[in-house]
């Protein structure tokens, strides 16, 4: 498929499913907002740091296709204006919208079996599998309206999908993803 003149989000594209995603974008033609935090290691749980943008970008653009790196939460509101409004600034238009970002423990949260987690841990579950998900959307969403096109990717999990042990609060969170996937 071709997505020439295309411009693309991948929100925590700097690693992972997010880097693998905004490459076969770009792949095919788009140019791409490669979206994530500040590079930081997290060490709740187990070692996982957050990756820069530039190296992806860098490889975008090796591809040949147009690319930009934003370094934004998208927990907070403000930081997801600014990231739609910064990609528009780069490519005039959004046609796909990839929210990526999510995770079943982080630095604000931790991840096990339900009576070992606190309320703050299913909240902040929800928060990074669902709020961020959402806030990217409604952001962008006028955006493909006023166009006439457009398409939002939702990365959930089959962990939303069947029970899991020893993480309850992310299968929650991504039953949650799902389910608004679906309502949208």
């Amino acid at each position: 498929f071709d997505l020439t003149d295309r411009a693309a989000i991948v929100t925590g594209g700097s690693q992972g499913f997010g880097k693998a995603i905004a490459l076969a974008l770009a792949g095919q033609g788009a140019n791409v907002a490669v979206v994530a935090r500040e590079p930081e290691v997290v060490t709740v749980g187990r070692e996982r740091p957050h990756e820069s943008v530039t190296p992806v970008v860098e490889e975008i653009r090796a591809i040949g296709s147009r690319a930009i790196g934003i370094t934004a939460d998208v927990r907070e509101q403000e930081q997801v204006d600014s990231m739609v409004a910064d990609t528009m600034d780069a490519f005039g238009r959004i046609d796909i919208l990839i929210n990526v970002v999510g995770g079943s423990w982080g630095e604000t949260f931790r991840a096990g079996p339900m009576m070992e987690l606190t309320e703050h841990d299913l909240l902040e579950a929800y928060r990074v599998n669902v709020v961020t998900m959402f806030q990217c959307s409604t952001a962008i969403q006028p955006i493909m309206q006023k166009q006439g096109r457009g398409s939002i990717v939702n990365i959930a999990s089959v962990a939303g999908q069947s029970p899991s042990v020893d993480s309850p609060a992310y299968g929650a969170a991504k039953a949650g993803v799902i389910n608004m996937t679906l309502s949208m």
